[in-house]
């Protein structure tokens, strides 16, 4: 199983890796960022090319998907995307997972049978919250009947949109994501490369340290001449109230060709007792993949979606470093349940769509001006915009994660990509797709990594968060008071305590789907309330 898990990984990482399109005509590229472009450039110039590179690797990619005005090139590149390590697109066959896929389900199921349990999803939710698939199931299917409307309606305004805008007749997969950004624009006068100008890495790390400084009391150093992997990773000591030394973590923030995508947290060590009177303190990575070409790393620019990938990767980083238990096992992110682990990042998310949070993060790195408050408001209108698509999208990947899981049958020829595509049959009122898409062979949180048999735990934890922020929005959001309540009762207690238990203490009440399905502006049906 590990050996297979890790050919998954290597295969979706060589596929990646193994397409490109130069593009010599500047034409084509219309609508596309100049920083993006910019990239491109240096990046075509770094292989002795003349134009500009654009790779699968996913900056790069969304830079095309999102903006450029040539529908062809969106077209290649999402084929190209989308079926990569499988018997599809433009390397097929080269890489495929598919035999990979049918192993690793076989042995999971097999290891489930071993341990006595029927099946391997039943097995996975033995250490979370959530002990039941049927619990499961019917919280995925609950969200996916409050969405639905919401999302077709959104669905709609797409289409109609791209017909009185462009002129569009009928919708593609690679153009959706196009359309929503043409259309946030004209509804929000939200542009990204402006946006960037405001969130200089500089004065949003700055900003992120100074709010948990605010709510945590903590404070956050950078130590120099520490040995690193890389010439532009960072080191990072983290000291509490009483200036005491609580661990550090490196930052790894840019892209590189070698790199695996994506952005995570990750344990160098976890903070241990021993005998010597020397206590082992917790170390983590926190690695990001934002798209920053060599020149401009002095002064690189972050989108509103970098900065929110940034807080959420760091919550992570206090979640492992703030913890008061030193016995590794259940200590930090350790020993708490799957399904919880995203409590701190998906928290910290929520932090950056609050104006004063904003203010604190942003400055335009040459005017050295604050962020206007006309555009902060058209910022946060933005954050319930499509958000029914990108939930039930969640939905959906929480469904097939749990099918393939809990439905395996030994000998049976149903693979995995025929319950994907039924999983998007029976939820999706408008999902977009070709006969060549091949997700489930790229999809690395399914088959490569610790979210197995628990994608659900996303929607499950962001649940869990938006409840926690409706009882930080009471009190005041940057109150000391009620951060440091979090981070004594929940975030510093590692898998040492009962965490449903604590959370309806620090909530004062039962928890629900409800506060979720506000934060992102959805409608909610008092019939699917939904208590935990």
């Amino acid at each position: 199983m590990s050996r297979l898990r890790s050919n998954y990984a290597n295969n979706v990482f060589d596929a990646t890796l193994g397409w490109s399109k130069l593009i010599t005509e500047k034409k084509l590229l219309s609508g596309i960022p100049d920083h993006a472009l910019e990239i491109a450039r240096l990046a075509a110039q770094a292989r002795g090319e003349k134009g500009w590179l654009f790779t699968l690797q996913y900056p790069s990619y969304s830079s095309v998907l999102l903006y450029c005005d040539t529908k062809e090139l969106r077209e290649e590149l999402y084929w190209a995307f989308n079926t990569r390590a499988s018997d599809q697109g433009p390397n097929s066959g080269k890489w495929d997972n598919t035999l990979v896929m049918d192993e690793i389900l076989a042995l999971r199921y097999e290891l489930a049978k071993i341990l006595g349990f029927r099946t391997y999803f039943e097995k996975s939710l033995s250490k979370r919250m959530v002990q039941s698939p049927k619990k499961v199931f019917n919280f995925l299917m609950n969200l996916s009947i409050q969405i639905r409307s919401s999302e077709y309606k959104e669905f709609l305004e797409i289409q109609n949109f791209s017909k009185k805008n462009s002129s569009c007749i009928s919708l593609n997969p690679w153009d959706i994501a196009y359309y929503r950004e043409k259309q946030k624009q004209y509804l929000f006068s939200i542009k990204n490369e402006e946006l960037c100008c405001y969130f200089p890495e500089k004065t949003v790390l700055h900003g992120m340290f100074s709010v948990v400084n605010r709510i945590y009391g903590i404070t956050i150093k950078e130590r120099s001449n520490v040995e690193t992997w890389h010439s532009d990773v960072r080191f990072f000591d983290i000291f509490d109230g009483e200036d005491r030394w609580m661990g550090g973590f490196y930052l790894d923030m840019y892209l590189r060709d070698d790199k695996r995508e994506g952005a995570w947290m990750d344990e160098l060590v976890g903070k241990m007792y021993r005998n010597d009177t020397i206590s082992q303190k917790p170390i983590a990575y926190l690695t990001c993949n934002f798209n920053c070409s060599e020149k401009q790393k002095s002064s690189c620019l972050l989108t509103h979606h970098d900065v929110m990938t940034l807080f959420h990767e760091f919550g992570h980083v206090l979640h492992h470093i703030m913890t008061r238990i030193d016995i590794p096992e259940i200590s930090g992110v350790n020993g708490v349940p799957w399904d919880a682990l995203e409590l701190p990042s998906q928290l910290m998310e929520k932090f950056c769509w609050d104006p004063d949070v904003l203010q604190l993060i942003s400055m335009h790195y040459r005017t050295k001006e604050p962020l206007p408050g006309y555009i902060i408001n058209n910022l946060l209108k933005t954050k319930t915009y499509q958000s029914s698509s990108y939930l039930l999208r969640q939905v959906i990947y929480g469904l097939f994660d749990l099918r393939i899981h809990h439905e395996y049958i030994p000998g049976e020829k149903r693979s995995a990509l025929k319950i994907f595509n039924e999983v998007i049959k029976q939820v999706s009122t408008c999902h977009l797709s070709m006969d060549w898409d091949r997700f489930p062979n790229s999809f690395l949180h399914a088959f490569s990594d610790d979210y197995s048999a628990g994608y659900y735990s996303y929607l499950w934890a962001d649940m869990l968060a938006s409840n926690v922020w409706c009882r930080f929005q009471e009190l005041g959001i940057l109150n000391s008071k009620i951060g440091k309540l979090f981070l004594n009762d929940i975030l510093a207690l590692g898998g040492t305590i009962d965490l449903k238990k604590c959370l309806v203490k620090f909530c004062t009440q039962t928890m629900t789907v409800e506060p979720m399905l506000k934060y992102y502006g959805i409608p909610v049906s008092v019939d699917h309330s939904m208590p935990i």
